[in-house]
């Protein structure tokens, strides 16, 4: 048995996907964003600000293909992004919802203005739930920063 898709706007042939990927495992993932990941030609999971276990990276394999580990620099720097984006469909997959850090939001700016369709799936971030479970409002916490994980010779300076 096949799934329909639920999109209601037809996928574009070419450009960028930001798609969220939830707190930490595919059951998380709406099916809008597992369909979006699963019909793009290219898929890369950034891992730089947080983690899926590898058990759930192995089930998402499974679920929509491939996907490529990218750390800071790619997504900061998206000429290899954009160059596969202008002539395939390029999910970006990110931990959470992906315009919940202002790194995807500048992205999807530069994507714009290099000429490239950008949808955006977005997914439960960490700070929803936390809000939501304990009944606080994230209105009252002031400024949010997100911490990355070093590598390699590399160091956020930001």
């Amino acid at each position: 048995m096949t799934a329909k898709r639920t999109t209601t706007t037809p996928l574009p042939t070419t450009g960028l996907l930001l798609i969220g990927m939830g707190p930490g495992r595919l059951s998380a993932m709406s099916l809008e964003a597992v369909e979006a990941a699963k019909a793009a030609d290219v898929r890369r999971y950034e891992a730089y600000t947080a983690l899926w276990p590898q058990s759930e990276l192995d089930a998402l394999e499974v679920a929509v293909g491939s996907v490529e580990k990218v750390m800071r620099p790619e997504v900061e720097q998206p000429d290899v992004l954009f160059e596969l984006a202008r002539t395939s469909l390029v999910a970006l997959l990110v931990v959470g919802d992906p315009l919940q850090a202002t790194t995807h939001v500048d992205l999807q700016l530069q994507a714009a203005e290099a000429g490239i369709e950008c949808r955006v799936f977005h997914g439960v971030s960490i700070t929803t739930l936390v809000t939501g479970a304990i009944g606080l409002s994230n209105y009252k916490f002031g400024r949010q920063t997100t911490l990355t994980y070093p590598y390699g010779g590399w160091v956020a300076t930001s």
